[in-house]
């Protein structure tokens, strides 16, 4: 029994030393560093392309960003994204080439994450659609950072844009979150001069040539050197007649956000104007004034 046994072990480390002695260790080592220097070199180069990548965008971005006036919030969001998406290309072409130096087949992988990916995009088809519409919403300048805008029944001052995200600031102070995808039509009332128009009152007992006189004498007075006026106001004849009252026109293009300064103060200037000339006051004042 015990003869056996000896006999039996004595076969294994045989077999064993003759497994041994016919590895070709020179090939097995040969190939680890011819790996591992590939390996390093790979991941050099991914470096050096990183970097020189980033500095050639960044460059680009700063070049465009001064060329375009871009805001600092959009500027900043694009560059992001543009980064980002540059770098996961790099990474995933370093995992093929790291997997590719170790004779691991990458087209199953591929193959493999192509099907994933397509099955991640069915499945969060809303995530990506906020993401490409917030992408084209920041690359063809819709919005910016404190642009006054209406989406739907929204109105207010927009806070933040963001890829998944805008978020607008109401009158009241509510902020709203929407979903870049449910922004289907948005206007923006930021852009360009604005027109003021005021409504004036007259009294229908009052000389309608005295009245209109004083009008047109207040909005001189008042847009001389008046640097949020654009152009020349227009005061238009009698154009309609409500609460008892005539009522004339005062149109004027402003400077973007100050419609509502301009519409208020030429209201209230007109009728000081009427005070101090001892005109009659229309049978019931309301303060009537628009902007487009």
């Amino acid at each position: 029994m015990s003869e056996t046994f000896s006999n039996e072990v004595t076969n294994q480390i045989t077999r064993f030393n003759t497994t041994f002695n016919n590895i070709d260790w020179s090939n097995i080592i040969d190939t680890i560093i011819n790996g591992l220097l590939s390996l390093i070199f790979t991941v050099i180069i991914y470096y050096i392309v990183r970097a020189i990548g980033q500095r050639i965008i960044r460059k680009i971005f700063d070049s465009y960003s001064k060329r375009e006036n871009v805001s600092e919030n959009r500027s900043n969001t694009l560059l992001s994204l543009i980064e980002n998406a540059f770098r996961y290309i790099l990474m995933f072409i370093l995992s093929v080439s790291v997997l590719s130096t170790f004779n691991v087949d990458v087209r199953a992988i591929i193959a493999s994450a192509g099907i994933v990916g397509l099955a991640v995009a069915f499945g969060a088809q809303g995530l990506v659609s906020d993401v490409v519409t917030g992408f084209f919403i920041l690359l063809e300048r819709q919005l910016d950072v404190g642009d006054n805008i209406t989406v739907g029944e929204i109105k207010g001052t927009v806070e933040l844009l963001g890829l998944r995200t805008t978020q607008i600031r109401d009158l009241n102070g509510t902020i709203h979150f929407i979903p870049n995808r449910e922004i289907m039509v948005v206007s923006n009332h930021s852009r360009g001069n604005m027109l003021a128009l005021v409504r004036i009152q007259i009294n229908p007992n009052e000389d309608i040539d005295k009245a209109l006189a004083a009008i047109e004498e207040t909005t001189r007075e008042y847009t001389r050197n008046n640097a949020n006026i654009v152009d020349t106001p227009v005061v238009s004849g009698i154009v309609g007649y409500e609460q008892g009252n005539f009522v004339v026109t005062i149109s004027t293009n402003t400077v973007n956000g100050s419609q509502f300064v301009v519409s208020n103060e030429l209201y209230q200037k007109v009728y000081q104007n009427f005070q101090a000339k001892k005109l009659l006051m229309p049978l019931s004042i309301a303060p009537t004034t628009e902007t487009k």
